[in-house]
This record gives structure tokens, C-alpha cells and sequence, in this order.
């Protein structure tokens, strides 16, 4: 997290000698975008170490090469992804298996997937773009979040229009003015508004829109069905990905060609503080409390859309 922190500060602190107050707000603005993915909620795996899952599912223009997170956790590109091909300009959101180098690979074969390269090794341009930030999960890191925690701490949902299953961090508190009933077995026992969601996804909650699957260039099972890649082959022609319909969710083997999700993550060492950054002659300091990012300055606190903290 420190790197993903220094990147974003460096890139705000390049040019900040000589900005006005209107320049320095629109770097800022920058760097809150870049620094969004430190605000999601904190998990820890097996192994003793911590992960954060990115704000929103892994997307991809093949006509700029370049990546992003989806705005919004539960956006996704639908039946766009039929589009798919190396001249298309618009936004994909399913690939095949380890297809980081050539995410625009359509193949109906297995054979064309036989060697994993991570999403994650790419500069994804508002995760602090730049290579190697990011990773793909591991099977062991599934496994772990749909069978060994509580059955508390997830559960289908519908956010925003949008059909998905839940994920609450470690430590998760109920926060006011929102429920959440675990595991149920319809989309519609937990539904959320885009202001609700805002609240929950504050306190850490993470979403996964239920975006379907891609055989070729046919679309399937939108708003129906989740999958999510892990970065975990199995025998010569699958790999491990994390599925969800409606009222349940498993992990299990299947063909590397199918076009799925991907949902990156880094590793968290639970870095709190930003860093300051000067402008003219006030001093501006960025901070995470809770989960939330704000800015101090001139002894008063704001969010990051620039309402004053209470």
C-alpha cells in the first residue's frame, strides 16, 4: 500500500510548485481518484497477511490499450463484451483465463490459454498506473472468503438496479441507516439504493455484480450469474474461478477460454497516513479514517466531494 500511496502522492507533488488554488484542486481531485481503491475493506487470508480487493471490477480499451476500475463496484460492460476484438474502442469487462498481455483473446480453445499472465502486471490508470501494483487472487485466497469465514459476512444483493453478491471485511460494523441480512436465498432481501450502497461500501462492504460470462463472442447470463477469475491453474485446460448465482456461491474448475470477471487486489500493510501537500501557503494534509478518505485543511476536515466532516 505504501507504493500505491507514494505514486499517487508523487504524481500530485510533481507538479505542485507553481498551481493555483484551481490547478491544485484538479491534481487533487486526481489523486483522490488514484487513491479510491484504499478504500474499500480490509481482509486477511490464511496466510496471516491482509487484502484489499480494487474499487470495481477489472475493465479494458483495446482501441488506447488501457486499463481501468470500473467507477462504481457494481458497474459492468454487459453485452458490450460482444464487441471484443483488437480494433474495438469501446470498454470489455470479460477475459479469458491469464490474458493480461492480450486481453482481447476470443479463442475458443483452451490451447490458447496455457500460460497465465497477470492483469495485475499492467498500469491500471486509476489504480496509481503503474505495472505491478495489483494481483490477480489465488485459489487458496477464494476458498477462504466463500467456505472458511462466517455465513455472516456474505449474501446475494442488488445494488443500485444491479444484481451481485456481497463481501463484509474484517471487523465489520452494521453502520446507521442501512441492514444487511446474510445469505439469503432471493437478489431482492438485500437491496440498496446508490446512497445506501455509498454507506455501506464506507464501511468497507464490497460488491461483485453478477456480469455474466463470455463463450466466444456469445454474452450469457447477465445481472443472472457472477465469475470471477483466480490466478490458480488446474490440470492443462482449466482454472479455478469464484461463482455465485442467486443464493449461493462456490469456487470450482472450468474451461480457460470462457470470458469472466476479473476483481484485482493488493496486499495491505495498514498504512493509515497520506502525506501532506502544500498549496501557496496553506497545507493540506490527506488521511484515511475509517476506511474514507479526507483532507485537513486550515483546521477544518472534508470528504473528498468537499463537505466539511462534523
Amino acid at each position: 500500500m505504501q507504493k500505491l500511496l507514494y505514486i499517487c502522492r508523487r504524481n500530485l507533488q510533481n507538479n505542485i510548485n507553481s498551481l493555483s488554488m484551481k490547478k491544485f484542486y484538479s491534481l487533487f481531485i486526481a489523486a483522490v481518484l488514484c487513491l479510491q481503491a484504499s478504500a474499500v475493506g480490509v481482509f486477511e487470508i490464511p496466510s496471516g497477511s491482509k487484502i484489499v480487493f480494487a474499487p470495481g471490477n477489472l475493465q479494458y480499451q483495446a482501441g488506447t490499450d488501457t486499463w481501468r476500475f470500473a467507477e462504481h463496484q457494481y458497474d459492468m460492460i454487459g453485452a458490450g463484451n460482444a464487441h471484443i476484438a483488437a480494433d474495438y474502442n469501446g470498454w470489455i469487462d470479460l477475459f479469458g483465463w491469464g490474458t493480461g498481455v492480450n486481453p482481447t483473446a476470443a479463442s475458443q480453445s483452451n490451447d490458447d490459454y496455457t500460460a497465465f499472465s497477470d492483469w495485475g502486471a499492467n498500469a491500471i490508470s486509476n489504480g496509481g498506473n503503474e505495472a505491478n501494483l495489483w494481483r490477480t487472487p489465488t485459489k487458496e485466497e477464494w476458498n477462504y472468503l466463500v467456505y472458511s469465514r462466517s455465513g455472516d459476512s456474505r449474501g446475494s444483493a442488488t445494488v443500485n438496479g444491479v444484481h451481485g453478491y456481497i463481501f463484509l471485511p474484517d471487523d465489520w460494523t452494521l453502520p446507521d441507516g442501512v441492514s444487511f441480512n446474510p445469505s439469503p436465498d432471493k437478489w431482492e432481501v438485500n437491496m440498496y439504493s446508490e446512497a445506501e450502497w455509498n454507506i455501506m461500501e464506507q464501511a468497507g462492504a464490497v460488491f461483485f455484480p453478477a456480469a455474466g460470462v463470455r463463450d466466444g463472442k456469445d454474452v450469457k447470463e447477465v445481472d443472472n450469474q457472477g465469475d470471477y477469475w483466480s490466478a490458480t491453474p488446474s490440470y492443462s485446460a482449466f482454472a479455478l474461478r469464484m461463482e455465485f448465482v442467486q443464493g449461493s456461491t462456490n469456487t470450482g474448475v472450468y474451461d480457460r477460454y470462457i470470458g469472466r470477471s476479473v476483481r484485482l487486489v493488493r496486499d495491505y500493510d495498514g498504512t493509515e497516513a497520506i502525506g501532506e501537500v502544500p498549496s501557496d501557503q496553506v497545507q493540506c494534509t490527506k488521511m484515511l479514517r475509517d476506511g474514507q478518505l479526507l483532507i485537513l485543511r486550515n483546521d477544518k476536515t472534508y470528504t473528498a466531494q468537499g463537505a466539511v466532516v462534523k
